[in-house]
């Protein structure tokens, strides 16, 4: 069968609505205080565990895919491909399957399918702070921006805040007036979409693009077991919807602190897991 773009953009379309009908149903669900129904978790489910992103081919105009994404969109979710080389240059024969982007929600108003989303309890207090003071209608006290900062962070009275403000009143990026601290600039700082920071990529802060690259590597690891960190790095750079600088320095060292923190260990074979996953008969 010939490939139809028009019938592919129509399919697309429907099924971005119904995926917009979906996420409104949840919200009135949630403010009802209803139990959702079995059919209608069981998809909200399937949205969120990486079959599908909504974010990989709108933008915050929710325009059309274009012909080439269109394209994309009806290739096989798994796509299987080769790395060329390792760290010594010999050729490499296994192949691995690249993930899906995870489901983070919708797209603010005012962002665009470049931006980083990070879940709104792991962005730093910098990230934090100029989404906070973004979207202030007035200056703030910065006190009062610090404690909304440490409230959103979940550590109540932390000064992570009142120390970028300070930081940036410096830099002139922020100033103060009589009636509270401002931005300088109204397009600084992410935006924020429920329990989602989305992040322009030009102001990510380092700990928020190792915390995306760590997202990427453990959905890497849900569906490839036992890879290399060579192997692991030349997947990774494959994957569309990794937005942050990664090479394979960055991947070795961001497996260093995923396995110190017990979520990923290595196998007897020098290869990579998740430490929770089934261990592999000798």
């Amino acid at each position: 069968m010939p490939f139809d773009l028009q019938s592919v953009i129509a399919t697309q379309t429907a099924y971005l609505e119904l995926l917009r009908q979906a996420d409104a149903c949840e919200k009135l669900f949630n403010q009802a205080g209803i139990e959702k129904p079995a059919p209608l978790l069981r998809f909200l489910e399937s949205i969120r565990v990486g079959v599908v992103s909504i974010g990989s081919f709108i933008d915050g105009n929710q325009t059309l895919p274009s012909p080439g994404t269109a394209a994309a969109l009806v290739a096989s979710p798994e796509a299987r491909i080769k790395p060329t080389v390792d760290y010594s240059g010999t050729l490499k024969n296994q192949t691995f399957t690249i993930p899906h982007e995870p489901f983070r929600g919708f797209l603010p108003q005012g962002a665009d399918k470049t931006w980083v989303p990070i879940p709104v309890k792991e962005a730093s207090p910098q990230a934090l702070t100029f989404a906070v003071m973004r979207q202030m209608k007035d200056p703030l006290p910065i006190a009062r921006i610090s404690a909304i900062v440490g409230d959103l962070r979940g550590k109540p009275g932390t000064t992570g805040g009142y120390n970028v403000v300070r930081r940036f009143m410096e830099t002139g990026a922020m100033l103060e007036t009589p009636e509270g601290i401002h931005l300088v600039s109204k397009e600084a700082g992410g935006l924020f979409e429920e329990d989602t920071l989305w992040i322009p990529p030009t102001q990510l802060t380092d700990a928020d693009a190792a915390y995306h690259r760590r997202e990427g590597i453990l959905e890497f690891l849900k569906l490839n077991t036992g890879l290399s960190t060579a192997s692991i790095s030349r997947g990774l750079q494959t994957c569309g919807w990794i937005k942050t600088p990664l090479n394979a320095h960055h991947v070795k060292a961001d497996l260093g602190v995923l396995e110190k923190e017990g979520i990923i260990e290595r196998m007897p074979d020098k290869g990579w897991r998740l430490k929770d996953q089934q261990k592999t008969p000798p």
